[in-house]
């Protein structure tokens, strides 16, 4: 996952669109079942080894989203550019996690990052 100006990838690891969002499932199986966030739990990607660019973008992302029900969420990432482009082939019902480019996360949230009035509504708006 990129986020920043700067491609800052944050995870290595690929993302999916399934039908309800985005899942990173290399992250997901490898926390506990009954986690609870608290520094130390994610390790390698604990917050205190995030670089100042990396904490930034997670904000803007944050900002977005935080305050939002799961649901609103859901319709959210569904409308966004990365997440309709990887779905693009498969029907709702189609049990299938195409890979979100890499690329394409990348610019969508590099767009966040913008002013409101440099983003092409297009691509950065849900």
């Amino acid at each position: 996952m990129d986020i920043g100006l700067e491609r800052c990838a944050l995870f290595d690891e690929d993302f999916q669109a399934c039908e309800v969002g985005v899942v990173c499932f290399d992250l997901f199986n490898a926390l506990p079942n009954d986690v609870i966030f608290f520094d130390g739990v994610l390790g390698e990607y604990d917050a205190n080894v995030l670089t100042e660019q990396q904490t930034e973008g997670i904000d803007v992302v944050l900002e977005k989203y935080a305050d939002k029900m799961p649901s609103d969420v859901t319709w959210m990432i569904r409308c966004e550019r990365p997440w309709r482009k990887a779905r693009e082939n498969y029907s709702e019902e189609d049990n299938k996690f195409p890979v979100i480019s890499k690329l394409d996360m990348h610019e969508y949230h590099a767009g966040l990052l913008l002013p409101k009035e440099k983003r092409d509504l297009n691509i950065y708006e849900s």
